[in-house]
């Protein structure tokens, strides 16, 4: 978003419910994006094959993802071979030999305390292309308007 819009995101996992009510009384525009589709499909092509743990940011993803699947059409049993965790839920022992692990592109797994025999796979999270492309418009329409200022230009 940041090399594409030239304006500063902060990616948060929130319900409509829990957007609303994090933003009542800002003022700020908020806006929606949904991530491209190939990210959840392949998540559960790793579930097809054995249990999966995500190491994420915020554990709040879980319902938002677990709801994602379902809105798919998984299987149950497919989504309860996902777990989802974050950084202080793993311990040594928190993830089996047989688990396929997948780290968010948000975490630095230089730092996570996981043992180099784990299956790790990695799905870059994109924003879907037309979800981008109102983005994109909606953000036009927020800047002609005057509903937002002119981002600075980014430095880096």
């Amino acid at each position: 978003m940041t090399r594409t819009l030239g304006l500063r995101v902060d990616p948060v996992l929130l319900s409509h419910a829990e957007v609303a009510e994090a933003t009542a009384g800002v003022g700020a525009p908020v806006y929606r994006v949904a991530l491209d589709s190939e990210f959840p499909r392949d998540v559960v092509s790793h579930a097809r094959r054995g249990p999966v743990v995500m190491i994420v940011t915020d554990r709040i993803f879980e319902a938002v993802f677990t709801r994602l699947l379902r809105t798919m059409s998984i299987p149950e049993e497919l989504i309860r071979q996902v777990r989802i965790i974050s950084p202080a839920d793993l311990t040594g022992a928190s993830i089996d030999e047989n688990v396929t692990v997948h780290i968010s592109p948000l975490l630095d797994e230089a730092v996570l305390p996981l043992p180099t025999a784990r299956r790790i796979f990695r799905t870059p999270w994109r924003i879907g292309p037309e979800s981008l492309e109102r983005l994109k418009a909606a953000l036009s329409m927020d800047l002609a308007s005057g509903r937002l200022d002119r981002p600075s230009r980014p430095t880096g």
